[in-house]
């Protein structure tokens, strides 16, 4: 029978919560031997009459004993209840295996000042045993089952095993395949005590091929000091299988000692045997589930009983249940005060099947410190609540998906997916992430939320050998988001990923990629918000000397036909890209992961990091939505190098040669790629085509989704045709290139832009650009190099972007935007129109936005503006900082009706921005003039801080109006228009004055004859000659086509601003919109309605009618305050 709790309850047989225990009893004494056990248990089951067989035994520690376990042989029971306490002699090895145990007491295995086999070598084993569909054995506690092989925890669990001073260790030189021992650093240790013989070590894998597979495990047989390379030598029988790397070398940068910056990777070294071990009795078959610890609290009781652990230098070995429970569970489900504190330190998992710990923690502090976990299964780490933990100093290597991880299939298409696990994953921020190695994860290294700013919890983490390095999911509830000190290389996939980012600002700091197929990836789901990006002081690396074509080439990707990345399947693959450092931003608000779009209960099953769609979302890169607005990465003292533009072949076909670049725009994401801004740019062996890639036929195979408009064949798209990099001082154009110990730049007080390389752009910008790159010296020449991009040298190149505001304005394509330079000013341009093409759908169409345009312009000129449509609200946003820049769009304006500029969030627009003249470029922003007679509508743009940060975002509206197309049938002769004026205007219910109506052609009204009426013969004539023919349409009477207009109410003007009959602010327009379209409403009910006619003196039809667009307030992005939108310190 289960171990259910009887009708009287759990809780029989409680004592009071004890600290102070005395008069210990030996096991030996107390209980006996195995023979001794069992026979006692005949005994009682013969007293009972039962007739069953006795299948084990069932032990008891009484509340008010404390019982030392001594005993020589192993001892095997059916389970164990400890309501008093029970210890452990190290005098020798012992052995205890039993099906669980329930501490409602406590449980000791050697303590602080006493561990456990420090002083004898001894080590004690606790081994559970059972199998998954032994449910007669499955522990109960509160109606809840807390399964079988279990050590259920509601009261205290201590552990100390022999102290090791150094849990992991870094390699001192790489080793390959065959070898026989490695060196370790260990400044300051003592191996031969500490990692003595006969330990047994785990090596990292530094390859990406089969992370998991290759972390390796050995026992030493020797421990050396090498003193000439300063590191300890640890040898032992078998060979190593694999490569593991260790190594440091020079991105450059040298100081003004004549010093270099150096990054290091070094391979993880652990030792992950201990004194102390739990482990499970077998997990073959029916028994592939491990036992487990549950740590829990049982309110019920008096006092309540609130679980505790403290373990320290213990090993786990094959636990954990597959699917089910990690090995070291805290559930807890309420705060307490105080709380229990909970710590790991200096433990080691081994082969795990489940979590090594999964923390449900409430308020309780949680230390895990300085662990090691080797080849474990999907989780080393995981925290799923809890906003008290410390995880630091600790090294996860060798992570693999659970084999029981349920598999969700797509019935149409045929795709598959599988939950996403990670070496360390967090749900929740935790107090402090600090030191810890995530190595070796066939999936994700690290998994958690991104720090609000300022950065103050997690940093100097490390991922390599990953899948993907570091998934960073957005922070909530907050506008300002930052990655901080991490370093992420040999991901398979991405290095680092920002998935849908939230906050307006985000922040990465002091973050180093290198040998990743993709660096940093921003994938931005901000919606309406200001979208920044800042990266300061960070790394990004291609194939640095820790990479090789024979390991580790080509990217490793999820698919829906490829859930556990077996194959290359990045949306940069088709162009045969290995290395890519940095991937620039767009922003979609088709938010990707669960964690922003799923149930919670779902996230915590399949992970946050479960796409929430399926084929729209493969791999994690790929976007296929419509974008939503322009945002800006600002980059500050950022270092490249080893950037190679033939970097080894494919894997599969030798004749094909693999490329990498430092940078380029997202091929998912071509309606929108942030511009970017450099400053402080270093590059170390560097080549020039390996740094930016902006061209249309280099990257025609990788297009997504809208492939066949971004081709070079094709008419374009805004993502790539528009994308931006600014240099502000010349050091990303002229990368630095050292002979003899000096340096390239270009001459201080240089600038420039790069912009795209494409059949549209070349047009346009071959005039001022060149493709041509100086970085190479050879001889005392210069040598030029071509690049995928064209190079504008002290040239600025910026962005204008328009907005429709109309209300249903996404859904209305009013561009494309195309924009003319003024040819008789002396701007640079020699021909070509610059032209932003537009949005299109997608091939999984879950959103879409026509309502933007953007397109790359240059200062100090004036351009001819042109759109399929002008709205009749739209924004202009220049995105330029400097005051000085300015242009001059001269809108096709064939409208005589006025236009009221509003300048950033002003309810009013400013008189003095009304011009009687041509606006110039010296004007103000936002000055302009309508000029009806030219059919042009002319405005100045003008650069400024806050306009940069949208806050001086020019919003044009127009007067609002109906306007009425109708014929009458009535000639022109007998038409009253005084008459019609008046009792159209009674008819809306509003003033005469408010209307004018233009009789502006008399037609015939026709109608076809029968076919009994005679055909009226008619002559027409052609350059041929003339022909008689029979008409078939005859005259019936004439009549005449108006045109009306209705103005806009001064009295909702006046309602709306105070009383104030003549404003034309923004509530005004507002309300006037507003009236003219419920006037427009009855119109459209009257159509040719007998009062209608009535009131024109015939019979009416209308022909068209339009009414005033309405302002979308939502279209429009929000401010932030100039502190908000500021670099980071």
């Amino acid at each position: 029978e289960a171990r259910r709790c009887p009708d009287a309850g759990c809780t029989q047989g409680l004592g009071e919560p004890r600290e102070d225990w005395t008069n210990p009893v030996l096991w030996s004494d107390r209980f006996g031997t195995q023979a001794e056990l069992e026979a006692a248990a005949a005994k009682t089951v013969a007293s009972s009459r039962r007739l069953s067989e006795v299948t084990g035994v069932a032990v008891t520690i009484p509340a008010d004993e404390w019982v030392i376990f001594d005993m020589d042989e192993p001892l095997n029971l059916k389970s164990l209840t400890i309501f008093g306490k029970l210890s452990f002699d190290d005098a020798k090895d012992r052995t205890l295996t039993t099906g669980d145990i329930v501490v409602w007491g406590a449980l000791e295995v050697g303590n602080s000042t006493a561990p456990f086999g420090n002083t004898t070598g001894s080590t004690a084993r606790i081994v559970l045993g059972g199998s998954v569909y032994d449910t007669a054995s499955y522990v109960y506690v509160e109606e809840e089952t807390l399964h079988n092989k279990v050590i259920a925890v509601p009261g205290t669990v201590s552990a100390y095993g022999a102290p090791v001073a150094s849990t992991w260790l870094r390699l001192a030189s790489s080793v390959t395949d065959g070898a026989t021992s490695v060196c370790v650093l260990a400044p300051g240790g003592n191996l031969t005590e500490d990692w003595p013989v006969g330990s047994e070590i785990a090596i990292a894998s530094t390859e990406f091929d089969d992370p998991e597979g290759q972390v390796e495990r050995r026992v030493v047989t020797e421990v050396d000091y090498t003193s000439d390379d300063d590191c300890w030598r640890l040898s032992f029988d078998a060979g190593l299988r694999f490569h593991h790397y260790a190594g440091n070398f020079s991105v450059g940068d040298w100081n003004e000692n004549g010093i270099d910056q150096q990054v290091e990777f070094r391979a993880v070294v652990a030792r992950v045997d201990r004194s102390v071990i739990f482990e499970s009795e077998d997990t073959e078959g029916d028994r592939y589930y491990g036992g487990h610890f549950e740590v829990f609290s049982v309110p019920t009781t008096t006092p309540p009983r609130v679980g505790r652990m403290d373990l320290r230098y213990v090993q786990f070995h094959k636990m954990g249940k597959d699917g089910l429970s990690g090995t070291v569970k805290f559930g807890y489900k309420s705060n307490f005060e105080p709380p229990p504190v909970n710590q790991l330190v200096g433990c080691s998992w081994t082969d795990n099947l489940e979590y090594g710990v999964h923390v449900q923690g409430a308020n309780t502090p949680t230390i895990i410190k300085d662990n090691v976990m080797a080849q474990g299964r999907n989780s080393g780490i995981f925290i799923e609540s809890g906003s008290n933990v410390q995880i630091v100093g600790n090294a996860v290597m060798g992570i693999a998906r659970s084999f029981n991880a349920p598999v969700a299939v797509n019935e149409f298409t045929g795709g598959s997916r599988v939950p996403n696990y990670a070496a360390i994953r967090s749900d929740v921020l935790p107090m402090r992430m600090v030191g810890n190695v995530a190595s070796g994860s066939n999936d994700i290294g690290f998994l958690h939320p991104a720090e609000p700013c300022p950065a103050m919890r997690i940093f100097n983490n490390e991922a390599f050998a990953n899948i993907i390095g570091v998934f960073i999911l957005p922070a909530k509830g907050t506008k300002c988001q930052t990655v901080n000190l991490y370093k992420s290389w040999k991901a398979a996939h991405m290095a680092v990923f920002l998935a849908d980012i939230l906050p307006s600002i985000t922040q990465l700091s002091y973050i180093t990629t290198a040998d990743s197929h993709l660096g940093i990836v921003p994938y931005s789901s901000v919606g309406n918000s200001f979208r920044r990006l800042f990266v300061t002081d960070s790394t990004i690396i291609g194939s640095s000397p820790a990479s090789s074509c024979d390991r580790s080439r080509f990217c490793r990707t999820q698919s829906t036909k490829d859930p556990t990345h077996i194959g290359c399947n990045s949306i940069f693959a088709p162009s045969n890209l290995r290395r890519v450092g940095f991937v620039a931003p767009f922003n979609t608000p088709n938010k990707k992961t669960c964690w922003t779009g799923g149930d919670p209960r779902q996230c915590r099953q399949l992970s946050p990091a479960y796409p929430s769609l399926d084929d729209c979302h493969f791999p994690f890169e790929k976007h296929i939505h419509m974008d939503k607005g322009v945002g800006w990465t600002f980059f500050d003292r950022t270092k490249f190098a080893y950037w190679k533009d033939s970097d080894c072949t494919h894997p599969d076909d030798s004749s094909v040669g693999l490329f990498s670049r430092a940078y380029t725009m997202s091929t998912s994401g071509p309606e929108v790629s942030f511009p970017s801004t450099f400053t402080n740019t270093s590059w170390y062996q560097a080549e020039a085509m390996a740094r930016v890639e902006l061209s249309a036929e280099f990257l025609d195979d990788s297009f997504v989704g809208r492939r066949s408009p971004c081709k070079s064949s094709s008419g374009g798209c805004m993502g790539l045709d528009q994308a931006l990099i600014q240099d502000t001082d010349g050091t990303f154009i002229e990368v630095q290139t050292e002979e003899n110990g000096t340096f390239t730049r270009l001459p201080k007080g240089s600038f420039g832009s790069i912009v795209p390389y494409t059949p549209r752009t070349d047009i346009v910008w071959n005039s001022q650009c060149t493709r041509s790159h100086f970085n190479k010296k050879e001889g005392a020449d210069t040598v030029p190099h071509s690049i995928n991009a064209q190079i504008c040298i002290n040239t600025t190149v910026q962005l204008i972007e328009m907005k429709n505001l109309d209300r249903g304005a996404k859904d209305v394509k009013f561009g494309p935007l195309a924009l003319t330079p003024d040819v008789e000013e002396d701007n640079g341009f020699t021909g070509g129109v610059l032209s932003s093409v537009g949005p299109f759908y997608a091939s999984c169409p879950c959103g879409w936005d026509f309502s933007f345009y953007h397109i790359l312009v240059k200062p100090d000129v004036i351009y001819d503006a042109e759109v399929l449509s002008l709205p009749e609200n739209f924004m202009l946003r220049y995105w330029s900082k400097r005051p000085e820049d300015a242009i001059v769009l001269r809108f096709f304006y064939p409208d005589s009706r006025g236009v009221n500029v509003f300048v950033g969030s002003n309810k009013k627009p400013p008189m003095e921005l009304k011009l009687d003249r041509m606006p110039t470029k010296a004007d103000k922003h936002g000055a302009h003039v309508v000029d009806s007679q030219r059919l042009l509508l002319a405005i100045t743009v003008r650069g400024s801080e806050e306009g940069f940060r949208a806050a001086k975002d020019l919003v044009v509206r127009r007067s609002p109006t109906v306007k009425l197309k109708m014929n009458v049938e009535i000639s022109i002769k007998e038409f009253n228009g005084p008459n019609f004026q008046t009792n159209l205007a009674i008819l809306l219910g509003i003033p005469p004055e408010r209307m004018k109506v233009v009789a502006v052609a008399t037609g015939r009204r026709l109608r076809e004859l029968r076919d009994d009426e005679t055909f009226l013969p008619a002559e027409t004539c052609s350059r041929y000659g003339c022909r008689s023919v029979l008409r078939r349409l005859q005259t019936t009477s004439e009549a005449s086509a108006l045109d009306v207009t209705i103005e806009p109410s001064t009295e909702a003007a006046a309602a709306a601003s105070g009383g104030d009959s003549t404003s034309t602010g923004m509530d005004a327009l507002n309300a006037q919109a507003s009236e003219l379209n419920q006037i427009s409403t009855t119109l459209g009910t009257l159509g040719e309605s007998s009062a209608l006619a009535a009131a024109a003196g015939g019979e009416v039809s209308v022909t068209e009618l339009q009414a005033p667009a309405e302002q979308d307030t939502s279209l429009q992005e929000e401010t932030v305050s100039a502190a908000d939108a500021a670099a980071p310190a």
